[in-house]
């Protein structure tokens, strides 16, 4: 959780009550959004954090009314940590 909001744990935003992705068994995963992650498998296996943290940029920006760049700023320092990005598998 940050600051009370659930963050996916692959790409850094937040997660709305809905857009939780999904376990193999059905369940709701709290760790990953619907975006990167259904039925316990992610949905881009290979796709690298760098990708990652360029298209979470934009979104952000979006959504939060921000520069880009300020954007990815903040998701270099965060995605590196996130759960996805630092298992080993």
């Amino acid at each position: 959780m940050f600051g009370g909001t659930f963050i996916c744990q692959s790409c850094g935003l937040p997660i709305e009550d809905d857009r939780f992705g999904s376990n193999p068994d059905g369940t709701q995963s709290e760790d990953y959004c619907i975006q990167c992650y259904e039925d316990g498998e992610f949905n881009e296996p290979t796709v690298q954090m760098e990708d990652m943290i360029e298209r979470s940029a934009r979104k952000m920006a979006e959504d939060m009314q921000i520069f880009e760049d300020d954007a990815k700023r903040k998701l270099e320092k965060l995605i590196p940590d996130l759960k996805r990005w630092t298992d080993k598998w």
